[in-house]
């Protein structure tokens, strides 16, 4: 899987709208501290920043979204939330 490196706190509200197309997971704020992440048009989590942590919170809506880690790391964070590493299908 390919993924990025997260920006500065300053950098946040100018990120491009989606992750480059060579990554399976794609991303996009939704605020100023939480990002939309999605596969293949879907939802399949969430990820808010609280103080210098990642939350990764899993499920197509934030309301009823899971928290299943936490992360010093962007792309832990990420990776967290993708479909088929929780499946075991990778």
């Amino acid at each position: 899987m390919t993924t990025e490196v997260m920006p500065h706190a300053q950098q946040r509200l100018s990120l491009p709208p989606v992750a480059p197309r060579s990554s399976r997971l794609q991303w996009h704020p939704v605020t100023a501290d939480r990002f939309e992440v999605m596969m293949r048009g879907a939802t399949v989590g969430f990820i808010e920043i609280v103080g210098s942590v990642y939350v990764s919170l899993a499920g197509p809506r934030y309301a009823r979204a899971v928290e299943v880690a936490q992360s010093l790391v962007w792309t832990d964070a990420l990776v967290a939330l993708d479909p088929g590493r929780t499946r075991g299908g990778r």
